[in-house]
């Protein structure tokens, strides 16, 4: 319960951050949730229910694919996150390229037009 609480409580602090990001970057924050809900429930579900229904033999095939699965459901979920952190920042970069690059194509005609006098 106090977990459920201290989340609240987070929410409610980036809750304008995390309504600009959504307004702003739909995609993304949406590849973001995708990988947060993938490897949590890689994490949590998929352990639990092999805990529940292995009941703790870790010698069977089955146990070897519970495993394999939850494994590869949270790497799959960190994945997605990473991708959706490089793609936020390949957009904020591309804006910043595209106004760098049209002030450094002012100077190169400043100092173009400079030469041709």
């Amino acid at each position: 319960m106090l977990v459920v609480a201290l989340l609240m409580v987070v929410c409610q602090l980036l809750a304008g951050d995390l309504l600009l990001l959504w307004n702003n970057h739909r995609r993304v924050t949406l590849i973001a949730a995708l990988g947060i809900t993938v490897g949590l429930s890689g994490g949590m579900g998929v352990e639990t229910l092999g805990y529940k229904l292995l009941q703790g033999h870790t010698d069977s095939l089955w146990y070897k694919i519970e495993v394999t699965v939850e494994e590869f459901m949270e790497m799959l979920g960190a994945s997605l996150i990473l991708l959706s952190a490089l793609k936020l920042r390949l957009n904020r970069t591309a804006g910043l390229a595209s106004v760098d690059s049209i002030a450094r194509s002012r100077e190169f005609l400043k100092l173009r037009l400079a030469r041709v006098e």
